[in-house]
């Protein structure tokens, strides 16, 4: 008896825990409107669950009220006005609720951060948890998440956010003005962009320059080089493209990995799509997000005889067209 009783117990566990993870993931529906939600002061879970269910969020109130007490937080639900995609899976809903409605806060996405650094800074602004940016249907777009400063609705899906920063990217360097909403159907798709193989060369040269060096006239330079060596089949053999390659696993696992900790030395010779000390040609991907700046001066690369460069503590950077100068200059420097 006391083998079927605990076989009960763990089937009921079971279903709950399927469920529990269905019902979350589930998308209520597809439109991409957003509504303007009011929780008042004092709300009790039903109430809540039934100003969801009348606005549209949910399908059903009990089954919203039956997730909440699986999750166990639905206590934590504040009060508020809320900004909140129809197209919303129910766990995300379920989190801004938690989360709690604040006034827009205006959040900065410097040149040059990757997908791992704007998640940190949507995470420390309150409008993600930790990883929730770092999904496969959002890593395919990095690149062209174009750093500005962003006014975000609070309440807004990761998909959301990337939707503008994208429409953003069209805007600025394609000219070309969309609405940001267009593309929250492609993202959650993952379909690809409509731009050019070309111009994604572009933004991948790009990409490396901003982690490379700081000024223009240094960008346009190195960019000169760059095309150098492809020119002549050489490797890249930039560091942070060895560093990207090996954070890039992490990523597709929703995990946080930070470029700058990677050792470069003791993964010079990992061979991935994107590390050009063990591949011939650009790496497979953007591994940052580059403004106007580094996109410039990718398409305009200085002539040069060069091919060799490196760059000091102080950000001095150090031109060579052979690699025996290159060492002697390294080799002076020390």
């Amino acid at each position: 008896m006391k083998i079927i009783k605990y076989l009960v117990i763990f089937s009921i566990l079971l279903v709950i825990t399927f469920y529990t993870v269905f019902f979350g993931l589930t998308l209520v529906n597809r439109n991409n409107s957003q509504i303007d939600l009011i929780i008042p002061s004092g709300s009790a879970f039903y109430s809540v669950a039934q100003n969801l269910e009348d606005s549209g969020l949910i399908y059903s109130k009990y089954l919203f009220i039956a997730y909440g007490f699986a999750l166990g937080d639905w206590r934590e639900i504040k009060s508020g006005t809320y900004r909140i995609d129809k197209a919303i899976r129910v766990s995300d809903l379920f989190r801004f609720l938690v989360l709690g409605s604040h006034s827009e806060t205006r959040v900065t996405i410097p040149e040059g951060s990757n997908i791992n650094d704007i998640d940190k800074i949507l995470t420390s602004e309150g409008y993600i948890k930790s990883g929730e940016f770092l999904k496969v249907n959002l890593l395919k777009y990095e690149g062209f998440f174009f750093p500005d400063t962003y006014d975000f609705e609070r309440g807004s899906s990761p998909e959301r956010i990337a939707s503008v920063m994208v429409a953003n990217f069209y805007k600025k360097v394609l000219d070309r003005d969309v609405n940001s909403a267009d593309f929250i159907e492609l993202i959650n798709r993952g379909t690809d962009l409509d731009i050019a193989v070309s111009y994604r060369e572009l933004v991948i040269k790009a990409s490396m320059l901003e982690k490379e060096v700081r000024s223009e006239v240094d960008m346009k330079h190195v960019a000169g080089i760059i095309e150098n060596r492809l020119s002549d089949g050489m490797a890249l053999q930039i560091d942070a493209t060895t560093a990207y390659g090996e954070c890039y696993k992490q990523f597709k696992r929703s995990l946080n990995c930070e470029t700058s900790k990677v050792p470069i030395r003791a993964n010079i010779d990992n061979k991935n799509s994107f590390n050009t000390y063990a591949i011939v040609g650009l790496p497979s991907a953007p591994i940052s997000n580059p403004g106007l700046k580094a996109i410039n001066s990718a398409k305009s690369p200085t002539t040069t005889k060069d091919y060799y460069y490196f760059t000091d503590s102080r950000g001095d950077v150090f031109y060579s067209k052979t690699f025996d100068e290159h060492l002697s200059k390294l080799k002076n420097l020390k």
